[in-house]
């Protein structure tokens, strides 16, 4: 069958219905959500990996990308981490990543954008997105986008919210 491994913690599984239901042990309990493919019900930070029969991975992280995956290609290969140092040898050789570094000390205050690093060799996986492995080819696929339904908002349920975003600029302010 299929492995999974998991880094970072599963924190519960979202129901149909929305509610959360929490996870006590981990993979065990969220085994139906993974065979009907259903990622976006995994809560939590995490970096999830499949590997099939035939060799093919999947490599996903949380929705949300709280969870950074790092990827470097080159020499005919392609390396994943966690943690960006573990790739700073290889990326070096590249040089660094200008528009990134402008980014990170002028725009975004201590990181680069999302998908960027401060070297020019790597990237980071950026939100709805997943990397796939097929016959030692890397794919790196977007999530199709999948609106969620809300309820109808008229003018009353406007004012409503509104008032309590401006409560709450007025207490933290």
């Amino acid at each position: 069958g299929r492995r999974v491994f998991l880094a970072g913690q599963l924190d519960g599984i979202k129901t149909p219905s929305g509610d959360m239901h929490r996870v006590s042990w981990g993979l065990a309990e969220a085994s139906a959500v993974l065979a009907r493919r259903d990622f976006d019900a995994l809560e939590g930070r995490f970096i999830l990996a499949m590997l099939g029969d035939d060799g093919d991975c999947e490599v996903r992280v949380d929705r949300l990308g709280q969870m950074d995956l790092y990827f470097h290609e080159g020499d005919g290969r392609a390396t994943f981490a966690s943690d960006l140092s573990v790739l700073a040898d290889s990326a070096v050789s590249a040089g660094y990543d200008q528009t990134a570094w402008a980014h990170a000390l002028c725009v975004y205050g201590y990181r680069p954008a999302k998908q960027h690093t401060l070297y020019r060799g790597v990237r980071r996986l950026g939100v709805d997105q997943f990397v796939r492995i097929v016959k030692g080819h890397v794919e790196i696929k977007d999530r199709p986008f999948r609106p969620v339904s809300t309820a109808a908002y008229g003018e009353r349920e406007l004012h409503e919210y509104s008032d309590l975003l401006l409560d709450a600029v007025e207490t933290r302010g």
